[in-house]
C-alpha cells in the first residue's frame, strides 16, 4: 500500500515524495502504539519490542500487519 502511495502520479503523497525526499502520511485510524511495533518488528528492531503487551494491542497488530500487507516485508530477506 505504502509503495502505491508514494508512487508519483497516484496520491498527493507521491508528488511531496518525489519532490522533497520525504512525505508525511496521516493515519488518523490506526492505533500508533501497534503500529510503532510492527514496524521495530519490520526492520529488525526486536529490542524496542514491548515484550509484555495485552490482547487489545496484539489484535490491532493483527489488523495493521493484514491491513497494510507487512506480512512480505517482515519476512523478506535482508
Amino acid at each position: 500500500m505504502f509503495n502505491a502511495m508514494l508512487k508519483v502520479g497516484t496520491f498527493k503523497q507521491g508528488l511531496e515524495f518525489s519532490r522533497d525526499g520525504k512525505a508525511e502520511i496521516s493515519l488518523p485510524e490506526d492505533d500508533l502504539e501497534a503500529f510503532t511495533i510492527a514496524l521495530n518488528a519490520i526492520h529488525d528492531r526486536g529490542s524496542k519490542i514491548l515484550r509484555i503487551v495485552d490482547i487489545k494491542l496484539i489484535v490491532q497488530n493483527i489488523i495493521l500487519v493484514d491491513k497494510y500487507h507487512m506480512v512480505e516485508a517482515g519476512f523478506s530477506d535482508h
